[in-house]
Formats: C-alpha cells, structure tokens, sequence
C-alpha cells in the first residue's frame, strides 16, 4: 500500500525531507565525484544520485532481495553499477547488475529501465501486488507499470510518482518524498 509513514502522515515535515533529500544528493554527487571528468556532475551522475536517494524513502512491507535490476540504457546505468557499494535498500546494501531483458527481472526488488528497443515493453508484465518498484530512467511508453519516472523539467532533473492500486499495494513512499514530486498519478486497477 503506498501510504504516509508516521502516526500523523508525514515521518517529518517537508523542510527537514528536503534537506535530507537535498544532503543524500550531495553526498551521493560525493561518492560519484570520482567517475566524472568534468567540475560539473554528468546528467548520468545526478540521475544515479536521484535514484539513490528516492530508493531511502521507499519502504517495502516484505524486504526484498536487495537486488537492483537495469534493463536497456539507461543514462544512470554506469554510474548505479560502479556506486554499487554505497547504493542501499531499507538500510541494507544493495546489489546492482544489468540484465538482458525482462525474463530475469522477476526477482528484482527495483528495476531501473532505460531506453529499449521496440516493442520490447510488451513483453513485460508487472502484477499489481509485486513487490519491485519499477523507475523509468529516460524509457518511453512506459506508465502502465512504472512507479516512478525521471524527468527533466526546465533543465533541472524531477520525478513523476505513479500510484497502482494505493489500497494494495507492498510499497509505501514518504509522504515528504510524495510532496517532492512533480506529479502523482493514481491508478486503480
């Protein structure tokens, strides 16, 4: 069930998300510094750090495997792979590996699509009591099962927020990191 963490709704009020939020960025772009040529942080590198730390205020009712699952190419995928080791699910160390295609991903506890060639989404089928949460790094045609999907909005990187089945569903979001998003969508199935 996606709902607020907290007995009043929100683990705490949005100023002190953001600043969580905005310090797990800058430690992740830390942690990143070393894979970037340039001063400035690669798009790949912030969407890694985007995805890093949308994963800390994810919460799954039943922990998963730990294991983070790229499919197609995504712009984050070299990035996520070397940070590996500082890339963490509900304060466990995660595993990050790319996979060929949709076939191996049933164990995936996230799965992270990128770009994909055509009609390759057709042969993914997400049940609504998964419990993987599915980001689209730059994927296209892709809504009808992806919970959270990167964007950028006016040069800066965003997230749209995906709700499938809110009442049902073994994901759950901060009601902070909800109020960060650009846009939430609800979808009853």
């Amino acid at each position: 069930m996606y709902r607020p963490i907290g007995s009043t709704g929100k683990l705490f009020g949005r100023r002190w998300f953001v600043a969580i939020f905005i310090s797990t960025i800058t430690l992740l772009c830390g942690f990143f510094s070393s894979f970037s040529v340039a001063e400035s942080r690669s798009e790949a590198e912030v969407r890694a750090a985007v995805i890093a730390g949308l994963l800390r205020f994810t919460h799954w009712q039943n922990p998963g495997n730990g294991r983070i699952c790229i499919v197609g190419d995504a712009p984050s995928a070299a990035v996520l792979l070397q940070a590996a080791d500082k890339i963490r699910l509900a304060g466990e160390p995660a595993s990050v590996e790319r996979v060929k295609d949709f076939t191996t991903t049933a164990e995936c506890q996230v799965v992270v699509i990128g770009p994909l060639p055509a009609n390759t989404l057709a042969s993914y089928s997400k049940p609504p009591e998964a419990n993987q949460l599915v980001i689209c790094d730059k994927c296209d045609n892709s809504r009808q099962f992806v919970d959270i999907e990167l964007i950028l909005r006016s040069g800066r990187m965003a997230f749209n927020v995906h709700l499938f089945d809110p009442d049902t569903s073994p994901i759950q979001f901060g009601s902070a990191m909800l109020e960060l998003a650009n846009s939430i969508e609800v979808h009853k199935h």
